[in-house]
């Protein structure tokens, strides 16, 4: 399953057959068509079996205990640094969340993947006293999504892409800190 995910990250759908996915595993074609008849199957169970890790993994950003993670290990963890492994992570992982979010069976999955990156900073600014923590991190998540979509397209502007969304993050945090009179008053001028 896990050469299929590959496959699929650097082709796309059209790049994973049962061959392809034999040749990438290093098994005979005949093994993969023995445990999934068809593609579609391989690649429901391969992004179902991902998702589920990846939402496991993402729970111990919110776990109490031992490991407080830091904001910066969070954004590496979702691939979102000029880090040019945690770069691919994340062209991987922009891929199979819009790919997962067209078919109505990982639907589900993908809405519980987003809400694990929201839990998952709304922790970490809880752990700082941050007030309105809940909104911010639903603000954070969201801004993060288009950022990840801003660095997996423009690779090559990696450093200063990262360096964008870790602008706006401070800019979100800090406006969470204002009186909400202040900001309404702000945004109303905008025409917002």
């Amino acid at each position: 399953m896990v050469a299929a995910l590959e496959l699929f990250s650097e082709g796309g759908a059209r790049s994973v057959t049962h061959r392809s996915v034999a040749a990438q595993a290093g098994v005979p074609a005949a093994t993969v068509g023995y445990y999934f008849g068809s593609i579609d199957e391989l690649m429901y169970r391969a992004f179902e079996e991902n998702f589920a890790r990846w939402i496991a993994d993402m729970g111990t950003y919110v776990a109490p205990g031992e490991s407080e993670h830091t904001f910066d290990e969070l954004l590496s963890f979702l691939g979102l640094s000029s880090n040019d492994d945690e770069l691919r992570l994340n062209i991987r992982m922009t891929r199979l969340f819009l790919s997962a979010s067209d078919d109505e069976r990982l639907r589900p999955l993908v809405a519980e993947a987003v809400l694990a990156i929201e839990g998952a900073i709304e922790t970490l600014l809880r752990r700082a006293g941050l007030p309105h923590a809940r909104e911010t991190a639903r603000a954070i998540a969201a801004m993060v999504g288009g950022c990840a979509m801003r660095i997996a397209a423009r690779r090559d502007r990696a450093e200063d892409e990262n360096a964008l969304m870790r602008r706006a993050i401070h800019q979100l945090v800090a406006a969470s800190m204002l009186p909400p009179e202040m900001v309404d008053e702000k945004i109303r001028a905008l025409g917002l």
